[in-house]
């Protein structure tokens, strides 16, 4: 971790090495990256913020001498994730949001009041403004202080079946809404037998568990009937995944406290927490159950998956690798035998990107194919892979298509474009005929506001 500073004028550049030492307000030592830089506007200082799994930090560097500060250290709390520090127009204090984890992005903007001589806090950070329902986690200050400005959105989303018709060469996607309304709902998964969705829906302070027949049971056409709530645990819920025979639904839970997977009988009732599936809620990005038996969750950050059993309660880890880089969308096969899975493998220690398939009963993992690809779905037969294709053109974008690949000899064959803007295989389930997705579109409405006088204390 270095800052580097360029003169514009001279083009020269300052490096300053970032060490944060092991007893500086924290038990252990501070492993993650700087981020958010300020510029202090009198005293030659930089801002910046540092985070692992146990600390949220914010530290001052000085630009001459190079000493390091520690300001704030609020430990790691997943319900109050704290972000962007910005010096005041005096430097006698750091403005800084405190993100309250709900359905939105819902911010208080906290103060810590910093003594500007000696470079230290000042008592316990306060609450400035409460409730602010910020987007990009950014925000501004004018230089004299009086005016907080920031963008405040409102997001929701709605499911949509998408039916792919016509013949290979002269596809066609139909769409059709399943839902209305403006909560959040997402990661939506179509059951064994096709007939239903589950999905997690949000209602501002808490999220749950809501399945609902697709319309006639045979993915088309029909009456669409109401979401049924089947969790009511008063707490974050989502991720849910049926079983292999669509019996049971695991979701992702942090009611009690202790975030862990749960799971509750596809006609609602009684939901129970599995034991051993403990979590840290930040990195719960993903589930599969069906139709391996064990439940594949990440539950060690964003560089590996653990393989979970229910009937014995044990879990083991995905892949056991020195060069481990970041692992996604984690899919078992029709039969079980086999785990997708993309795989942004150390590029120090090539192959690096692409999608893996790795053997149950051996171990052994071997790549189908390079460059930035996240997997749907397997077919029927488990002869192919349904893949989500993401292509980067020189102009920083371009197209992208979902086709499917052949697990053995790693043929490709087109499948359809994008059908949406926004399209994101975390919020897309598919058939395994290729012929039906639900997927959640999110929409997005956003302003700047300004709050004029929005601290007290500078009167």
């Amino acid at each position: 971790s270095e800052i580097k500073i360029v003169d514009l004028s001279t083009g020269e550049t300052k490096t300053l090495a970032i060490d944060i030492p092991e007893d500086e307000g924290a038990d252990s030592k501070i492993v993650g990256e700087a981020a958010e830089l300020d510029w202090s506007r009198r005293n030659g200082l930089l801002l910046f913020q540092i985070d692992d799994t146990k600390h949220q930090a914010f530290y001052s560097i000085d630009l001459e001498t190079g000493r390091q500060t520690l300001l704030l250290n609020t430990g790691y709390n997943p319900n109050a994730l704290i972000t962007t520090p910005r010096w005041s127009p005096v430097d006698d204090a750091v403005y800084f949001c405190r993100m309250k984890v709900k359905g939105q992005a819902i911010m208080d903007l906290m103060k810590q009041e910093i003594d500007p001589k000696a470079v230290e806090a000042v008592g316990d950070p306060v609450v400035v403004l409460s409730g602010l329902p910020m987007s990009e986690l950014e925000f501004s200050i004018s230089a004299d202080g009086s005016t907080f400005l920031y963008e405040r959105e409102t997001k929701y989303s709605n499911l949509f079946l998408l039916t792919v018709k016509g013949e290979e060469g002269a596809l066609e996607v139909e769409e059709r809404q399943l839902t209305q309304g403006t909560t959040w709902k997402s990661r939506a998964q179509i059951s064994p037998d096709g007939d239903r969705i589950v999905f997690g829906m949000s209602d501002g302070d808490h999220s749950n568990i809501y399945t609902m027949p697709l319309p006639d049971g045979a993915l088309e056409g029909g009456t669409v009937q109401s979401p049924k709530q089947l969790t009511f645990l008063g707490a974050t819920n989502d991720h849910p995944v049926w079983s292999p025979d669509g019996k049971e639904i695991a979701f992702y839970s942090t009611h009690g406290g202790t975030p862990r997977i749960w799971r509750v009988s596809n006609a609602g009732g009684q939901a129970e927490p599995f034991a051993n599936t403990e979590f840290e809620p930040w990195v719960s990005d993903h589930l599969a159950w069906a139709p391996g038996g064990k439940i594949i969750y990440r539950s060690t950050g964003i560089r590996n998956f653990s393989v979970f059993d229910p009937a014995s309660g044990k879990r083991s880890t995905l892949i056991v690798d020195d060069s481990l880089g970041y692992v996604f969308e984690a899919l078992w096969s029709p039969d079980g035998s086999q785990i997708v899975f993309f795989w942004n493998r150390d590029s120090a220690r090539p192959p690096s990107m692409g999608l893996w398939v790795k053997s149950v009963s051996d171990g052994s993992m071997r790549k189908l194919g390079d460059g930035a690809v996240s997997s749907l779905g397997w077919t029927a037969d488990g002869k192919w892979i349904w893949v989500f294709k993401y292509r980067v053109s020189k102009g920083g974008g371009g197209p992208s298509n979902i086709f499917k690949i052949n697990v053995s000899s790693g043929e490709r064959e087109d499948w359809i474009e994008k059908p949406y803007k926004g399209f994101n295989t975390d919020q897309c389930t598919i058939t395994p005929d290729g012929r039906k997705l639900v997927c959640s579109k999110p929409e997005r409405h956003a302003d700047a506001w300004i709050v004029e006088n929005f601290d007290p204390s500078q009167d």
